[in-house]
């Protein structure tokens, strides 16, 4: 009796995920310790089960054969402690990460600078790890969505002190039409593997 309540509830919760799946490989350079990582890594699930995409997250170098096995689209996070390239302003996410992505489409890797995050985070007595998170997912945004940003949420330009409030509540988001964008490109992916 026990055994089938657990194989039921094992098949009950693989059936409950239904959403669309992508792979993240995270290399760290900047040495960010594991406990900043895993809380970042934690952060960004969130953001992205909120538009029903699971992330699974790789060691640097991983996961690339079964990624592409499982006929999913693999993404890159260089997590940083340099300086950024360009600093915009306080709160910008040109100074906290970049996406390389081509004007005319998607990409597949992404720096997130730690040293910016802690700043802002610092600035706005917010979590850095979980400001980092939001950074991730943001940056994974652009490489699904393209370049470009609205006016509001976790894909603005420039976050504002309730931004990175709302990133330390865990409630930035993608909004429902950058959610249903990232679903088909992660769904076209797969179709075309």
């Amino acid at each position: 009796m026990r055994k089938s309540i657990l194989v039921y509830a094992l098949f009950s919760s693989m059936a409950a995920f239904a959403g669309e799946k992508m792979s993240v490989s995270v290399c760290n350079p900047g040495r960010l310790p594991a406990s900043v990582v895993a809380t970042a890594e934690e952060q960004a699930a969130v953001v992205f089960r909120a538009i029903d995409v699971e992330v699974e997250w790789q060691e640097c170098g991983e996961g690339a054969a079964a990624a592409q096995a499982a006929h999913q689209r693999r993404f890159e996070i260089r997590l940083r402690n340099d300086a950024p390239p360009k600093m915009a302003g306080p709160t910008s996410l040109d100074a906290m990460g970049r996406a390389y992505v081509p004007e005319e489409g998607t990409g597949f890797m992404a720096d997130a600078y730690y040293r910016s995050v802690q700043l802002v985070a610092g600035a706005n007595n917010s979590d850095a790890s979980a400001l980092l998170g939001c950074v991730i997912s943001h940056e994974l945004g652009h490489l699904l969505l393209g370049p470009g940003h609205v006016p509001n949420g976790i894909m603005r330009a420039a976050w504002k002190p309730q931004d990175v409030d709302a990133a330390r509540k865990r409630s930035l988001r993608f909004n429902a039409a950058q959610g249903a964008r990232i679903r088909a490109a992660l769904k076209a992916a797969v179709s075309s593997m």
